[in-house]
């Protein structure tokens, strides 16, 4: 890469140069994956706020933090990156679940997110059921029931 803006000094540089190397290890290269990531958890436990949080969960505690919408991939990203475990989360609909999923994988790998999708087939219904659908709901649920360091994404509905 080479940089074409100098924009306040080499800060700018510097900050294309970090999302060059992810994304050449997001397209290839797995190990260290989570160097963007953990540069901007590093950022964030300096917060005394997300700091508590985090200590809250790692205490088994409820913990509550208030976040925008559009940052909550980036806290479970973060979350998972830090601590990888088995997490679940759910979104209210199909399409919030699918952006959600998206965002994440962003961060972490597709390889680390998994969709519990919605059924689309009901008992008694004429209506077949998808079978890649089917599978992966399955993997979701395997990944969910043996403790997999995943991030499972499910709708509410």
């Amino acid at each position: 890469y080479r940089c074409l803006f100098q924009i306040k000094g080499t800060a700018f540089c510097k900050a294309i140069a970090v999302i060059f190397d992810w994304v050449s290890m997001a397209k290839g290269n797995r190990e260290g994956f989570c160097v963007l990531i953990d540069s901007l958890t590093f950022r964030f436990e300096r917060t005394e706020a997300v700091k508590k949080f985090w200590d809250k969960l790692d205490a088994v505690q409820d913990a509550t933090l208030g976040v925008a919408s559009s940052a909550r991939p980036l806290m479970v990203a973060m979350q998972f990156c830090r601590a990888p475990q088995t997490t679940l989360v759910v979104v209210a609909g199909e399409d919030a679940a699918l952006g959600f999923a998206r965002s994440v994988a962003t961060y972490l790998g597709e390889d680390k997110v998994l969709r519990f999708f919605e059924r689309r087939d009901y008992p008694n219904s004429s209506k077949m059921p998808d079978p890649v659908l089917a599978a992966r709901r399955m993997e979701a649920a395997y990944a969910l029931r043996s403790g997999k360091q995943c991030i499972v994404v499910a709708s509410a509905r």
